[in-house]
């Protein structure tokens, strides 16, 4: 006895095709993974967006494949030609399917092709004075490549705030030469960009809130703000986790100016001419030195790269600077040190004095020696076992990197920061990673007597695993509440 059964699925489509120039660009195909029944796919299976079915094109070429044509709107040669077709769970013969059209069964599967919003000024006309081509709601939730959509399109303005660009992967010169783009788009979802190099290359008056965007995904922002002139926004919340290349990225962008330090940089490897020609002020480039010459383990940053080379703007954080060149051999050329107000020596034992208006001292390398002034100094021993002298007024010493050695503090005066003008400041904050007020300070800081003078013992992770900076207080008696007191009384600096 023969027995037929019914079996119910989903049957699998792929859609080619997405409209474009010539004839052959506008045909889509329709390939099942299994063969269907005659009249069992039909044109009124097919949902078109941006572009009509041309009369009497639908074509069966097989029991597996269909095809259509289609005219794109908005004059006929785009590529974002939207086609769905909608599936339902059915029954049918064995390898078979028998219909696809809407039977009173509940949809389980869409099926979508993929577009592309490529080179848009050569094929729609957007860029007059008095173009009538409206594409402020243009669906483009097909796209997955918007490489160069309105590159040269120098009069493009419209408002595409609402586009659905959570498909799209490429977005390369997107804005390349849009020279009067300035349009409100962040609310766009991009979680799935992979390369953004040259998106806003002289898109001159382009300066909107970007600071919500998901960008960790993003393998590249080389060029990405090349001559953006006008952007200035605050990008340092930024996921770059990802992101390998950003040479050039904000090269002659004249207004930019943020602090970006926080940026994971764990996988960079080129940083060319970054900042050449920015608005980067001393204190950003500093702060983004040394962010990004501090492996911030307990953020989630994964590494620093070496052998990066880095175009930077001028600065004064000679140390982080230094650290980056020493330690993880990074090139860094593009800016200029700043001696306005800073000192710094170099790979040698160095002895260093300010003046009245220099009050900031770099030691670098070597076996340094630094003094201070009557003013309110701020001391950086750096690499090095160094022997440090405040002198007078309030004196800073600040400890970035855990190569800073085993040195000396010869004048150090303890007293409450609020209260005494001359107190000093050991500034901890960046050299520590992972503390916080609920940390043991035992794990990162400890403190013991070294005969009539008080030894401080740092350890920049809190694991014990090598690389201690200690400090020798000199003639600072030690007691067992000394380190209690200099964190309370603000003489000891433990979280930015």
């Amino acid at each position: 006895m023969t027995t037929t059964r019914t079996i119910a699925f989903v049957p699998t489509i792929t859609i080619t095709g997405s409209g474009g120039m010539g004839s052959g660009a506008n045909k889509i195909t329709f390939n099942f993974n299994k063969a269907i029944q005659d009249g069992s796919f039909t044109v009124d299976d097919i949902g078109i967006i941006n572009g009509t079915i041309n009369s009497g094109s639908f074509t069966k070429v097989s029991a597996t494949q269909y095809t259509i044509m289609v005219t794109p709107s908005l004059g006929g040669k785009h590529s974002n030609v939207a086609i769905t077709v909608e599936t339902n769970t059915l029954t049918g013969a064995a390898n078979t399917l028998t219909d696809i059209s809407d039977n009173g069964n509940t949809h389980t599967a869409t099926t979508k092709n993929i577009t592309q919003i490529s080179y848009l000024k050569n094929l729609v006309d957007i860029d007059g004075k008095d173009s009538d081509v409206d594409l402020t709601h243009w669906d483009v939730s097909h796209a997955s490549n918007a490489n160069r959509a309105f590159s040269n399109a120098t009069a493009f303005n419209q408002d595409i705030g609402s586009w659905d660009v959570s498909k799209v992967t490429d977005m390369s010169r997107m804005f390349y030469n849009a020279h009067a783009f300035n349009q409100d788009i962040s609310s766009w979802n991009v979680s799935k960009v992979s390369t953004m190099s040259c998106m806003f290359y002289n898109a001159h008056a382009f300066n909107q809130d970007i600071s919500s965007w998901n960008v960790s995904k993003v393998g590249t922002m080389s060029h990405m703000f090349y001559n953006a002139h006008a952007f200035n926004q605050d990008i340092s919340s930024w996921n770059v986790s990802k992101v390998s290349t950003m040479s050039y990225m904000f090269y002659n962008a004249h207004a930019f100016n943020q602090d970006i330090g926080s940026w994971d940089i764990s996988s960079l490897t080129n940083a060319t001419g970054m900042f050449k020609g920015a608005a980067m002020t001393v204190d950003n480039m500093d702060n983004t030195l040394r962010g990004w010459a501090k492996l911030d383990t307990a953020a989630g940053e994964s590494a620093i790269q070496s052998n990066v080379t880095w175009g930077i703007a001028n600065y004064t954080d000679a140390t982080a600077r230094q650290y980056l060149i020493d330690t993880y051999h990074w090139t860094i050329n593009g800016g200029v040190f700043d001696g306005n107000k800073t000192i710094k020596g170099g790979h040698d034992a160095d002895t260093l004095h300010t003046t009245a208006t220099k009050t900031t001292l770099h030691g670098l390398g070597g076996n340094d020696t630094l003094t201070g002034g009557t003013t309110d100094d701020i001391l950086v021993g750096g690499a090095g076992n160094d022997t440090l002298t405040g002198a007078g007024g309030r004196d800073i010493f600040d400890y970035g990197f855990k190569n800073a050695g085993n040195d000396t503090i010869t004048d150090f005066t303890l007293g409450n920061t609020k209260t005494n003008t001359n107190a000093d400041i050991i500034d901890l904050s960046d050299l520590l990673i992972g503390y916080s007020a609920t940390s043991h300070l035992s794990d990162f800081v400890t403190a013991a007597a070294d005969g009539a003078h008080t030894k401080l013992t740092i350890n920049h992770n809190g694991t014990n695993s090598g690389n201690s900076v200690t400090i020798i207080l000199k003639n600072v008696a030690y007691t067992t509440d000394l380190l209690t007191n200099l964190i309370a009384n603000g003489n000891l600096v433990l979280e930015a």
